[in-house]
């Protein structure tokens, strides 16, 4: 990447800083800078170079950037986060008032949810599919689900 491309995307890149320390949060789509420049838009399409689509690919200086001042800024890791640790919350819960994991018959769709994602974890702690189960993961299921390797 040339300096002069450098200069502008970092230029967007601490205005997007900018706008999580003044708001707390990053920009929604629509969102722009107090200048009018459409800050939510240029995060969309950070996102969407990240994430590899259409043949596009983030230069790793710019993921490194974003990643040292802005983490979290890609939306899925934590979103991804959060979902797997809600789930994971539910079906601790879920032992805890029922006495056992959940089962392929259990009566509320919950349940049969939750015994799916448990065997989707399962499958991914056995090196199965596409994402293996990270250690940290593994460790949180280890610790608050003992048996969670070989429930039914």
């Amino acid at each position: 990447m040339d300096h002069r491309l450098w200069e502008i995307w970092s230029g967007h890149a601490r205005s997007l800083a900018a706008f999580h320390a003044a708001h707390g949060r990053l920009p929604r789509s629509a969102e722009r800078t107090p200048d009018g420049y459409p800050i939510g838009k240029w995060l969309s399409e950070q996102r969407f170079e990240a994430r590899g689509k259409n043949g596009f690919q983030m230069d790793p200086r710019r993921r490194a950037w974003l990643d040292e001042h802005l983490p979290g800024w890609d939306g899925a890791s934590t979103w991804r986060a959060d979902r797997w640790h809600s789930m994971a919350q539910a079906i601790k819960e879920y032992v805890a008032e029922h006495g056992h994991f959940p089962s392929r018959w259990a009566a509320a769709p919950d349940g049969r949810n939750m015994r799916n994602w448990l065997q989707a974890q399962r499958g991914r702690a056995n090196g199965a599919g596409v994402r293996a189960l990270p250690p940290e993961q593994r460790a949180w299921l280890d610790e608050n689900l003992p048996g969670w390797r070989g429930a039914q």
